[in-house]
């Protein structure tokens, strides 16, 4: 068995909500996520994670309209761009483990 001794730090961006825009869509992907807003998470996990392994980003549903597919796929790239090894994670809930 292979265990990797390890911390986790959960990063709050709190101050990154302002640029996304509210709207009353329930569909995650219809909310308008601005470059700004991506640009400046892609920082904020730049800065606070030069030392990390490897880094856990939660994963946006997939939009159910294929059209917007394209989309998604940039939006996650202008996310991820020279980040630290990273691994999207889409689930019904959070959840932090060490043990892995």
């Amino acid at each position: 068995v292979l265990r990797i001794k390890a911390e986790t730090h959960v990063l709050i961006w709190d101050h990154l909500a302002c640029l996304i825009e509210s709207n009353d869509k329930e569909d995650t992907f219809e909310a308008p996520i601005t470059e700004e807003y991506l640009k400046a998470a892609n920082e904020f996990i730049r800065v606070k994670c030069t030392e990390t392994a490897v880094s856990f980003i939660y994963l946006p549903p997939v939009p159910g309209d294929s059209s917007h597919h394209q989309k998604y796929i940039s939006m996650l790239d202008q996310l991820t761009v020279n980040l630290p090894p990273s691994i999207l994670v889409h689930g019904v809930s959070p959840v932090i483990t060490t043990t892995l």
